[in-house]
């Protein structure tokens, strides 16, 4: 009997020790500001590492939190693009580290996972980062410890051009995001139809073959129907968007 009141003493102890770790990482977090991205090490001073991982877990769940890339994170309001705003750029957010403006350049644009990871629609952390770059070569390198791939995109860059770019990455992959946060995601695209017009959107994906484009417009046409027909007509052969033009009649 003693030795079963001494277990239930050790486990209420416990239980309160878990209660009061997730309410320290909780005050924490909840001082931190909005859009500025941390790492892990505010809490290195917290012994119990499952009782702290089991709070973030569950913060991240509950969507207080999201992860920015490895041992890195940043408080969520809503996503990472809504609380920067329209004029949000990706290289002002991987400014966090200045190898990135090395690495991606004037003449590449970030896109893949690690770019899904960084606009808020996927928690998913990426291991090797897309760089697209007009017309180049498929590799792998590794940069300053930093594995990446560049990938060729049939445009040039241009600052102009980057956030449209990156939109057809988003959207025609979209069924290959893993973990992809469905409200994010359809927020995002919305944001960029609002912010470029058809023409702009169209004057780009009319330079990619035939299987990204109908990719696009596939997965966009769950999100805006007449945006996807407009663009269908621009970019499309007529026998081409007769799929496009039947199901929006």
């Amino acid at each position: 009997m003693l030795n079963l009141s001494l277990h239930l003493d050790i486990i209420i102890k416990s239980q309160e020790i878990k209660v009061k770790i997730a309410q320290e990482v909780e005050k924490r977090v909840k001082r931190l500001k909005y859009g500025k991205v941390y790492d892990y090490s505010l809490f290195d001073d917290i012994s119990n590492r499952n009782a702290l991982y089991v709070t973030l877990s569950r913060l991240a769940a509950n969507g207080v939190i999201k992860r920015f890339s490895k041992g890195k994170f940043y408080k969520n309001k809503a996503t990472i693009t809504e609380f920067m705003g329209d004029k949000y750029k990706i290289d002002t957010i991987i400014s966090e580290n200045e190898k990135w403006r090395q690495i991606i350049g004037d003449s590449g644009v970030l896109l893949g996972p690690r770019l899904y990871n960084e606009i808020g629609i996927t928690n998913q952390n990426a291991f090797v980062s897309d760089v697209g770059k007009y017309r180049t070569h498929k590799r792998r390198v590794i940069i300053d410890g930093s594995k990446i791939e560049y990938v060729s995109i049939p445009v040039r860059v241009t600052q102009d051009n980057k956030e449209i770019l990156q939109l057809i990455d988003v959207v025609s992959n979209k069924r290959c995001i893993l973990g992809l946060e469905k409200n994010d995601y359809v927020q995002y695209v919305k944001r960029k139809l609002k912010k470029f017009s058809v023409s702009e959107i169209s004057n780009i994906l009319e330079k990619y073959r035939i299987g990204v484009k109908k990719s696009f417009l596939d997965n966009l046409l769950q999100i805006d129907k007449s945006a996807t027909l407009s663009i269908a007509k621009r970019v499309l052969k007529p026998y081409e968007r007769e799929k496009y033009e039947t199901t929006y009649k």
